[in-house]
């Protein structure tokens, strides 16, 4: 039996995607949602009974995270555990799957850099990192967290930039014009606040744009805040470290590709990366050394199909990776089998 954990901000998409091969292999699953956002997943399993699916196949558990999802990872009967979420929680089920003996597939955080190349279309290049910094507020392990620029570009860009970040519309998510809609809860609010507040007093990085919590009548019942823009960021400020999981993302500038590069790949991290560029030698040459799972070319970094692998390096994933015929390796077990003729 596999057990899965599933987080808030894909409530639909990661529990199908976890679930569908798992069941296509062979594998029962009890997976284990979101106490966020507990109820889509159980809608889904609605509509698992309602399509027919044996008894016992899908089992749909909700709760406390420290609780319930600690309760499955210690469960006999389940041998593989699937999980996506923080880093620091993947660390503690890989630490604990590893004493229990149990398969273990983490999918975790991410501090994603966009490479702008001198060549590059600068609208193009602001509408990539508009989408994969500031959509879906943020809140995506592959969001866009540090923009790293050619120089020669920097103003410009950073220009076109905040132009075109103020025409945004933050609001109430199922308002058809609504581009940002709010942060999860408050406690996740606390934290990018906290974020940016390290970004601006403490690491000393300059910010642009935004940073602040939106109040006022439409803005009262929710967690709004509006994007974030920094710039003059360092590779060793903790803004360019560690992950803000909200619409925040910050500048960095490059005189030299190799220099682009080194910055890109001076984090704990290696889930997304992209770059914009009309060069063909230059995106190779990113492809071939950039230490990322999934990559871009000219397109944003949090873009993903489900038909494909998806998964990080380093310290953004565990184990094989998700979706595609990837899944098989993660969801079976390899049986080798010597057969011999009786004499």
């Amino acid at each position: 039996m596999v057990g899965l954990i599933t987080p808030w901000n894909f409530p639909v998409a990661i529990p199908l995607w976890k679930i569908a091969p798992a069941i296509v292999y062979g594998n029962s699953v009890v997976i284990k949602l979101s106490q966020d956002t507990p109820l889509t997943g159980l809608l889904l399993g609605e509509v698992f009974e309602e399509a027919g699916l044996p008894a016992g196949v899908v089992n749909i558990i909700t709760g406390y995270g420290p609780t319930a999802a600690k309760a499955l990872i210690n469960a006999k009967n389940v041998n593989t555990v699937s999980f996506t979420g923080s880093t620091a929680v993947g660390a503690k089920i890989q630490k604990r799957c590893g004493e229990l003996g149990k398969k273990v597939q983490l999918e975790m955080g991410g501090q994603n850099p966009v490479i702008i190349m001198p060549d590059a279309d600068l609208d193009q290049a602001v509408n990539i990192c508009i989408a994969g910094a500031f959509f879906s507020t943020g809140q995506k392990c592959t969001a866009t967290r540090r923009v790293i620029v050619h120089r020669s570009l920097l103003k410009e860009f950073t220009d076109k930039l905040i132009d075109k970040t103020k025409t945004l519309k933050v609001g109430n998510g199922v308002a058809t014009d609504t581009q940002i809609g709010p942060i999860i809860n408050q406690k996740q609010l606390d934290k990018v606040l906290a974020g940016i507040h390290q970004g601006t007093s403490k690491d000393g990085a300059t910010l642009l744009y935004g940073g602040q919590r939106l109040s006022g009548k439409k803005y009262d019942k929710g967690f709004f805040i509006q994007p974030t823009i920094f710039s003059d960021v360092r590779a060793d400020m903790v803004i360019a470290q560690e992950e803000i999981f909200g619409p925040v993302a910050g500048s960095m500038a490059f005189d030299e590709a190799d220099e682009a590069l080194k910055l890109a790949n001076s984090v704990a991290y290696g889930l997304s990366a992209s770059i914009v560029t009309k060069n063909i030698s230059a995106a190779m040459e990113f492809i071939r050394r950039i230490k990322a799972g999934i990559v871009h070319v000219n397109s944003q970094t949090a873009g993903a199909e489900c038909h494909v692998p998806f998964g990080g390096m380093k310290a953004s994933s565990c184990g094989s990776r998700e979706q595609g015929k990837a899944a098989l390796d993660f969801y079976t077990q390899l049986k080798t089998v010597y057969l011999d003729l009786p004499s």
